[in-house]
């Protein structure tokens, strides 16, 4: 399936941003966006301090972000709504908890 996604995604027109902190996070996509001959730029910015105008993403999708980030993702999903077009969606995945992963309540 990934290496069939792969190949979907460079037949494709598209631009991926993809934000993270950790830095090593980023050098390993740039690894896998060599090898896949992706449009990739890479941000290596905290998801709730986005630097992107509004209305300017299709999609967008994050992994982890509600789990990994601040009052259990909340800021980070106020900055993330403001840059998708009106009609178009979002997705966020997360664990409920993880023992190594300090979080705060969201509500």
């Amino acid at each position: 399936m990934a290496h069939a996604l792969k190949q979907a995604i460079a037949k494709m027109s598209i631009t991926i941003a993809a934000i993270d902190i950790p830095p090593d996070h980023l050098k390993y996509l740039s690894r896998t966006v060599e090898e896949s001959k992706w449009t990739v730029a890479m941000y290596e910015i905290a998801f709730e301090n986005l630097v992107f105008a509004d209305q300017i993403f299709d999609v967008s999708i994050a992994n982890f972000v509600l789990l990994a980030t601040s009052k259990g993702g909340l800021p980070a999903v106020r900055e993330m709504y403001p840059t998708l077009q009106p009609g178009d969606a979002a997705t966020l995945t997360s664990w409920a908890h993880l023992e190594h992963i300090a979080t705060e309540a969201a509500f």
